[in-house]
């Protein structure tokens, strides 16, 4: 242990039971064989892609009918005023809408959001619906419930009541099976409420030497930081940082 410490890589250790101690050390080489550039050009199409998305949203839907919960950058999630979403559409561009939805059977390729193509994939047969379903720059529904929690981008959980109500979630940093399926959505509810992070128990093995070991360790699990946006008063509205 003492030659880990002394170590210029050395970065932290922390007890896990007497005797026992998790070092973390930092890499000894950082090899950099990958094209980064082509990963930054991805993700940048991506945003840009989910922001011609957001402002067709907001041209086709009344800002009074509907409000964002959470943005990241492959999914949006957002309250809307009705169950179904055409109901929703502004009555000067349901003709319109519905021409992009159902006016663009042909066997000619189509690209979302252009020539009059809507960002939802088309329903004018099944098989241009299942196409544009497996299409990029095409939308398509992933989750629709009563209500939803979102923390951060990867600790959000969706809520759909119904004669047996369902839970769609995800928890990054804390092993699903330590979570009550029973008690999911109020331990959520609490963090939004309060702002105080939940520590949760994560419980696996290392080997040493000849031998397995098993050991649990607490970390900071469900948090209620969100480094993306200012947090308001209420400690559930955001508002857009401030440079």
């Amino acid at each position: 242990m003492e030659d880990a410490v002394r170590n210029p890589l050395f970065r932290k250790m922390e007890e896990i039971s007497p005797g026992f101690y998790e070092i973390q050390l930092a890499k000894s080489r950082i090899p950099i064989n990958l094209p980064t550039s082509l990963g930054v050009a991805v993700l940048s199409y991506a945003k840009e892609a989910l922001l011609d998305f957001q402002n067709y949203l907001d041209r086709l839907i009344d800002r009074d009918h509907k409000q964002n919960l959470m943005i990241d950058t492959d999914c949006l999630y957002f309250s809307a005023a009705s169950d179904n979403l055409e109901d929703l559409v502004q009555p000067h561009l349901r003709r319109e809408y519905y021409d992009s939805i159902y006016g663009h059977c042909s066997s000619l390729p189509v690209t979302a959001g252009q020539n009059g193509v809507s960002y939802f994939p088309r329903r004018c047969c099944q098989e241009h619906e299942l196409l544009d379903k497996s299409s990029p720059l095409f939308f398509k529904l992933e989750n629709k419930s009563d209500s939803m929690i979102c923390l951060n981008p990867k600790s959000v959980i969706t809520r759909a009541v119904g004669p047996t109500t369902t839970y769609k979630y995800s928890c990054k940093g804390i092993q699903r099976d330590r979570l009550d399926m029973a008690t999911i959505w109020d331990r959520y509810l609490s963090v939004l409420k309060t702002a105080k992070p939940e520590i949760v128990e994560n419980i696996t093995f290392r080997s040493f030497g000849n031998k397995v070991y098993t050991y649990a360790q607490k970390r900071v699990g469900l948090s209620h930081s969100y480094w993306k946006r200012k947090i308001g008063p209420d400690l559930i509205n955001t508002t857009p940082l401030e440079f």
